[in-house]
């Protein structure tokens, strides 16, 4: 067990994650570290620009109609917390890109990879992004579409 995995485990269960959960994950995080060493991988966090307002984010969150059961003066202050994090960090998409240049010079330095979208998730705010498992998910459908194409390559 490397050092990462351990670490990465220890994280996720002080964060309240099942053990099962976190050792998936953790392993996940493993190989996904090694293969952006070698430069294979890349985890982009992009601006999400297709939210124009807080209901496209939060969608009926806040609608006394559709939560009742939640005291108006309850739902404002949640509702004026969620504006003003939407505002202070936006709304990001995790984008999981995989290398597919095989002609790529390693001793040319502008000689980049080309990369190809392997999976990607949108709607996240702030630090939502991080330690949510669709990040894990999304590494996961990248390093099996990275070997797909190893092994594709190699047929």
């Amino acid at each position: 067990m490397t050092k990462l995995l351990q670490r990465e485990y220890a994280k996720l269960r002080r964060k309240g994650w099942h053990a099962k959960e976190a050792f998936r994950s953790a392993r996940i995080r493993d190989r996904w570290h090694e293969a952006w060493m070698d430069g294979c991988v890349r985890l982009l966090v992009v601006p999400d620009a297709t939210v124009r307002d807080l209901d496209d984010v939060y969608g009926d969150t806040f609608n006394p109609k559709a939560n009742p059961d939640i005291q108006p003066s309850r739902m404002a202050r949640d509702r004026k917390e969620a504006e003003e994090t939407l505002e202070r960090h936006g709304v990001v998409g995790l984008v999981g890109q995989y290398a597919t240049n095989d002609e790529a010079d390693e001793d040319d330095p502008d000689d980049s990879p080309n990369w190809t979208t392997a999976d990607s998730c949108w709607g996240f705010v702030g630090n939502d992004a991080e330690d949510n498992g669709y990040d894990d998910d999304i590494r996961s459908a990248t390093l099996d579409a990275l070997e797909a194409q190893a092994i594709a390559a190699n047929i």
